[in-house]
Protein backbone atom coordinates (compact mmCIF):
# COMPACT_ATOMS: atom_id res chain seq x y z
CA UNK A 1 0.00 0.00 0.00
CA UNK A 2 0.91 3.16 -0.66
CA UNK A 3 0.34 6.76 1.10
CA UNK A 4 1.19 10.53 -0.25
CA UNK A 5 -0.02 13.44 -2.57
CA UNK A 6 -0.27 12.59 -6.20
CA UNK A 7 2.81 14.04 -6.94
CA UNK A 8 4.57 12.45 -4.37
CA UNK A 9 3.09 9.49 -5.41
CA UNK A 10 3.92 10.19 -9.75
CA UNK A 11 7.57 11.06 -8.46
CA UNK A 12 8.54 8.20 -6.42
CA UNK A 13 6.27 5.14 -8.24
CA UNK A 14 5.20 6.20 -11.58
CA UNK A 15 7.26 5.17 -14.30
CA UNK A 16 8.58 8.47 -15.47
CA UNK A 17 7.17 9.67 -18.98
CA UNK A 18 5.44 7.65 -21.54
CA UNK A 19 6.13 8.76 -25.11
CA UNK A 20 2.88 7.45 -27.42
CA UNK A 21 3.74 6.57 -31.07
CA UNK A 22 0.78 5.95 -33.40
CA UNK A 23 0.93 4.52 -36.48
CA UNK A 24 -0.65 4.75 -40.31
CA UNK A 25 -0.83 0.96 -40.26
CA UNK A 26 -2.83 -1.18 -39.15
CA UNK A 27 0.06 -2.27 -36.33
CA UNK A 28 2.94 -0.85 -35.53
CA UNK A 29 6.77 -1.90 -36.16
CA UNK A 30 8.10 -1.67 -32.80
CA UNK A 31 11.87 -2.01 -33.15
CA UNK A 32 13.51 0.34 -35.59
CA UNK A 33 11.03 2.60 -33.45
CA UNK A 34 12.83 1.30 -29.96
CA UNK A 35 15.95 1.61 -31.01
CA UNK A 36 15.73 5.18 -32.74
CA UNK A 37 14.59 6.45 -29.52
CA UNK A 38 17.37 4.29 -27.26
CA UNK A 39 20.18 5.70 -29.67
CA UNK A 40 19.18 9.24 -28.29
CA UNK A 41 17.76 7.98 -24.44
CA UNK A 42 19.28 4.20 -23.58
CA UNK A 43 16.94 3.86 -20.63
CA UNK A 44 13.81 3.66 -22.70
CA UNK A 45 11.93 1.00 -22.60
CA UNK A 46 8.81 -0.64 -24.41
CA UNK A 47 5.63 -0.18 -22.00
CA UNK A 48 3.13 -1.44 -24.44
CA UNK A 49 2.97 -2.66 -28.44
CA UNK A 50 -0.55 -3.18 -29.48
CA UNK A 51 -2.39 -2.29 -32.67
CA UNK A 52 -1.15 0.97 -33.85
CA UNK A 53 -0.28 2.44 -30.87
CA UNK A 54 3.50 1.99 -29.03
CA UNK A 55 4.00 3.08 -25.89
CA UNK A 56 7.44 3.78 -24.57
CA UNK A 57 8.49 4.64 -21.09
CA UNK A 58 11.37 7.16 -20.62
CA UNK A 59 13.62 7.71 -17.92
CA UNK A 60 12.64 10.53 -15.71
CA UNK A 61 16.40 11.94 -16.01
CA UNK A 62 16.54 12.18 -19.29
CA UNK A 63 13.73 14.65 -19.79
CA UNK A 64 16.06 17.40 -21.64
CA UNK A 65 17.08 15.06 -24.27
CA UNK A 66 12.60 14.60 -24.85
CA UNK A 67 13.07 17.37 -27.84
CA UNK A 68 15.55 15.42 -29.55
CA UNK A 69 13.69 12.06 -29.35
CA UNK A 70 10.68 13.46 -30.51
CA UNK A 71 12.17 15.77 -33.06
CA UNK A 72 14.22 12.07 -34.79
CA UNK A 73 10.89 10.32 -34.79
CA UNK A 74 9.01 13.30 -36.42
CA UNK A 75 11.51 13.99 -39.26
CA UNK A 76 9.99 13.50 -42.14
CA UNK A 77 11.82 11.47 -44.03
CA UNK A 78 11.70 8.92 -40.30
CA UNK A 79 7.97 8.92 -40.41
CA UNK A 80 7.63 7.89 -43.68
CA UNK A 81 9.25 5.36 -43.34
CA UNK A 82 8.27 3.84 -40.30
CA UNK A 83 4.79 5.05 -41.00
CA UNK A 84 4.55 7.45 -37.73
CA UNK A 85 1.46 9.07 -37.49
CA UNK A 86 1.89 11.23 -34.38
CA UNK A 87 4.16 11.22 -31.63
CA UNK A 88 3.32 12.36 -28.07
CA UNK A 89 4.84 12.50 -24.81
CA UNK A 90 3.09 12.46 -20.71
CA UNK A 91 4.11 12.14 -17.11
CA UNK A 92 2.67 8.71 -15.35
CA UNK A 93 -0.85 9.49 -14.62
CA UNK A 94 -2.40 8.42 -11.13
CA UNK A 95 -4.21 5.30 -13.07
CA UNK A 96 -0.43 4.50 -14.21
CA UNK A 97 0.81 4.26 -10.24
CA UNK A 98 -1.85 2.36 -9.44
CA UNK A 99 -1.59 -0.01 -11.97
CA UNK A 100 1.95 -0.45 -11.07
CA UNK A 101 1.48 -1.08 -7.66
CA UNK A 102 -1.25 -3.71 -8.21
CA UNK A 103 1.13 -5.17 -11.03
CA UNK A 104 4.02 -5.42 -8.15
CA UNK A 105 1.29 -6.51 -5.63
CA UNK A 106 0.11 -9.54 -7.64
CA UNK A 107 3.53 -10.63 -9.15
CA UNK A 108 4.95 -11.09 -5.71
CA UNK A 109 6.05 -14.60 -4.95
CA UNK A 110 5.91 -15.67 -8.80
CA UNK A 111 8.80 -16.74 -10.61
CA UNK A 112 9.44 -14.76 -14.14
CA UNK A 113 8.22 -17.51 -15.80
CA UNK A 114 5.29 -17.41 -14.25
CA UNK A 115 4.71 -13.51 -14.98
CA UNK A 116 5.32 -13.76 -18.53
CA UNK A 117 2.90 -16.14 -18.53
CA UNK A 118 0.34 -14.39 -17.02
CA UNK A 119 1.50 -10.86 -18.84
CA UNK A 120 1.38 -13.08 -22.44
CA UNK A 121 -1.95 -14.29 -21.15
CA UNK A 122 -3.18 -11.09 -20.76
CA UNK A 123 -1.80 -9.65 -23.90
CA UNK A 124 -3.56 -12.12 -26.04
CA UNK A 125 -6.88 -11.55 -24.44
CA UNK A 126 -6.42 -7.66 -24.91
CA UNK A 127 -5.22 -8.47 -28.82
CA UNK A 128 -8.46 -10.97 -29.46
CA UNK A 129 -10.90 -8.04 -27.74
CA UNK A 130 -9.10 -5.71 -30.37
CA UNK A 131 -9.44 -8.35 -32.93
CA UNK A 132 -13.66 -8.75 -31.89
CA UNK A 133 -14.00 -4.96 -31.71
CA UNK A 134 -12.32 -4.45 -35.11
CA UNK A 135 -14.74 -6.97 -36.51
CA UNK A 136 -17.92 -4.84 -35.27
CA UNK A 137 -16.26 -1.70 -36.30
CA UNK A 138 -16.35 -3.36 -39.94
CA UNK A 139 -19.93 -5.17 -39.49
CA UNK A 140 -21.30 -1.67 -38.54
CA UNK A 141 -19.94 0.34 -41.57
CA UNK A 142 -20.86 -2.16 -44.17
CA UNK A 143 -24.56 -2.10 -42.39
CA UNK A 144 -24.33 1.27 -42.86
CA UNK A 145 -23.61 1.31 -46.34
CA UNK A 146 -26.48 -0.77 -47.22
CA UNK A 147 -29.00 0.82 -45.57
CA UNK A 148 -31.03 2.84 -48.10
CA UNK A 149 -31.08 6.67 -47.95
CA UNK A 150 -33.64 7.18 -45.58
CA UNK A 151 -34.70 10.30 -47.13
CA UNK A 152 -35.86 8.68 -50.34
CA UNK A 153 -37.33 5.95 -48.62
CA UNK A 154 -41.36 6.14 -49.76
CA UNK A 155 -40.65 9.28 -51.89
CA UNK A 156 -42.73 9.35 -55.33
CA UNK A 157 -41.99 11.39 -58.35
CA UNK A 158 -43.96 13.75 -59.29
CA UNK A 159 -46.40 13.44 -61.70
CA UNK A 160 -46.78 9.50 -60.64
CA UNK A 161 -50.11 8.15 -59.75
CA UNK A 162 -52.04 10.97 -61.29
Amino acid sequence: HSYGTPMFLKNNLGSGYVMRVASTNSTIDSAPILQEVQRVLPGATIKEAKGQELAITLPKEGTRLFPAVIRALDSAHFKRAHHIASVSVSVSSLEDVFLAIADHEAMEGKTKEEIEEERATVNNAFAALETVYLRLQQKNRAAQQKQPDEGNVGRRDEGEGD
